[in-house]
């Protein structure tokens, strides 16, 4: 059996060394734990007990549905934070590639290397990430409208690439909230 995470701040630093990645709604708990560590008022036992549970629910966050890996070489990185801007837009990766200074065939390599995503998976992660954010606002947005906006052809396509990514429709995750 494994030793229980540590319970410092130095410890959850060196555990998420190299793994960039957003959390959604799917963990809340993590989410809260995570803000409740900059809370200047902590005392050094609370601190701890925050630093273990955000520890054991980062190991519970292993599962890809739930981040979206961010690339740290320089070139790759330039190109995500563009799409990560507008995930909306088609990205088409060999213009991409020209505004970041690489070839179409390097950037792709890349995103490869340091995501274990394609380019084009990426993107849809991307997207469906600012689908997650929108449906995680619980402002009643349309599904079909949230679709469009997205830069999806139709709903049935928008609703299988989420269904990909996170396990669920748009509607049995905004149910599931």
């Amino acid at each position: 059996m494994a030793s229980a995470p540590g319970s410092s701040r130095e410890e959850l630093v060196a555990a998420t060394q190299g793994r960039s990645f957003w959390i959604f709604d799917d963990l809340p708990l993590l989410h809260q734990a995570i803000l409740a560590l900059f809370d200047q008022r902590n005392t050094p036992e609370r601190t701890a007990l925050l630093v273990k549970l955000a520890m054991l629910e980062l190991h519970q966050a292993e599962d890809s549905a739930t981040f979206i890996p961010l690339p740290h070489e320089p070139r790759c990185r330039r190109a995500a934070d563009i799409v990560l801007r507008a995930p909306a837009a088609s990205h088409d990766i060999e213009t991409l590639a020209q505004k970041v200074g690489t070839s179409a065939r390097t950037l792709s390599r890349l995103f490869a290397s340091e995501t274990q995503l394609s380019f084009k998976s990426w993107c849809q992660r991307a997207r469906i990430a600012a689908a997650i954010e929108r449906l995680s606002m619980g402002n009643n947005v349309s599904v079909k409208k949230l679709a469009a906006e997205l830069g999806y052809a139709s709903v049935p396509a928008f609703s299988h690439a989420f269904r990909q990514v996170t396990g669920k429709t748009p509607t049995e995750f905004v149910d599931t909230k």
